[in-house]
């Protein structure tokens, strides 16, 4: 319930967070749940009128019947009438008066220690202890404890010890108030502040996918044709490679990412474009949606197609087996002599990047086997299943 009143009030949920000792941290959500107990207790008001009419039907002895109702009608009609009120200041000093009122006046009526004014007082301190500020907590309980201390006086139906009792019930009554609401609006001020950091190190991470994918993709397509123009024997061959780039980047910037995409159309079509006329061939058992995990193990398997026809031997074989549920696997072979990996120089990116970084990013893992006494090399791509 948004105060209409510029300066802060008892009950207004406060906008921003305060350093102060004497006012609540504040996130966006402590201020949203401060607004939602506000308007609770504005439903509150009229369940506090009820207890007081059955307190009254429960009384067992009353002198003055006409003024216990008048005064429980008083209640049942501020409670009504509170509700049309907008402004949070006006709202709670309404409910403060009314609870003064009700505690002064139980002595005149003669209910002999009976009293009906629990469900006000109730509502008018947990109205304070919303504001998180503790001088107001401190004077609205010092001036409910003053008319009860001034009731005991005036008359011997309150007896000094149930006086007593009564002002310890409203001061620790506060106090459990001001604190439960004191830690709920910590509680989720630091879950506001941790979820913050959580998006913030997830966009990151994020991010640093996107650039490794990126960097990956451009070094197994653009980089390596840019590359193969500058080794060119002649010039025709230049423009291939050099048309061969401009499609490839095209490609990558068309991003084109169709979620119900047949994995086992993708593999087998970007396989062949990969093996660049060399002959390669390819099995696939099973089929799935195309994901991004997929799509990395999609591009890991590219890449050591690409490391085939140019460091291994024909033919190049690859196999599949993407059943839905399990894990996905791949392997990718050749008959050439194979490679140390040791051995590879760490700035080139196509082994440790665009293979093993695609398959990390992904939750799988690649495992190479080379250089056996047949010869040969083989990758074996493997995506667990999510």
């Amino acid at each position: 319930m948004t105060s209409s009143d510029p300066v802060p009030t008892p009950v207004a949920a406060q906008a921003a967070t305060s350093s102060s000792p004497a006012t609540l941290p504040m996130g966006r959500s402590a201020s949203r749940l401060r607004v939602e107990a506000m308007r609770f207790l504005r439903r509150f008001g009229l369940l506090s009128a009820t207890w007081s009419f059955l307190l009254g039907l429960a009384a067992p002895r009353v002198d003055h019947p006409g003024y216990l109702w008048a005064a429980i009608g008083a209640h049942a009609a501020w409670a009504v009438g509170a509700l049309l009120v907008r402004n949070d200041r006006a709202w709670w000093t309404g409910w403060f008066l009314l609870a003064l009122a009700l505690e002064a006046v139980v002595p005149v009526i003669g209910t002999h220690g009976w009293s009906i004014t629990g469900g006000a007082v109730i509502l008018v301190l947990a109205g304070v202890a919303l504001s998180g500020r503790r001088r107001w907590v401190v004077g609205t309980v010092t001036a409910l404890a003053t008319v009860v201390a001034v009731r005991a006086v005036v008359t011997a139906e309150w007896p000094v010890a149930n006086a007593i009792a009564t002002i310890l019930v409203f001061a620790f009554g506060a106090l459990a108030l001001t604190w439960m609401v004191q830690r709920i609006a910590t509680v989720v001020t630091e879950r506001d502040r941790l979820q913050a950091q959580l998006v913030e190190v997830e966009t990151t991470a994020a991010r640093a996918t996107e650039r490794a994918e990126a960097g990956a993709r451009l070094h197994d397509t653009v980089l390596q044709h840019l590359t193969a123009v500058s080794h060119a024997d002649d010039l025709d061959g230049a423009r291939r490679h050099a048309g061969r780039a401009s499609n490839e980047l095209r490609q990558f910037l068309r991003l084109d990412t169709n979620p119900s995409e047949s994995l086992r159309a993708l593999l087998r079509s970007e396989v062949t474009r990969a093996a660049d006329g060399m002959a390669v061939s390819v099995s696939v058992v099973g089929d799935r949606p195309v994901g991004d995990r997929e799509r990395l193990l999609v591009g890991a398997t590219l890449e050591a197609v690409r490391n085939a026809v140019r460091h291994g031997a024909p033919p190049i074989r690859v196999h599949a087996e993407i059943p839905r549920g399990t894990d996905a696997v791949v392997w990718v072979g050749d008959d050439g002599p194979g490679f140390d990996p040791s051995a590879v120089d760490p700035d080139r990116l196509g082994v440790r990047q665009s293979i093993h970084g695609r398959m990390g990013r992904a939750g799988g893992v690649a495992d190479l086997t080379t250089g056996s006494v047949d010869g040969g090399t083989e990758w074996e791509l493997r995506l667990p299943s999510a």
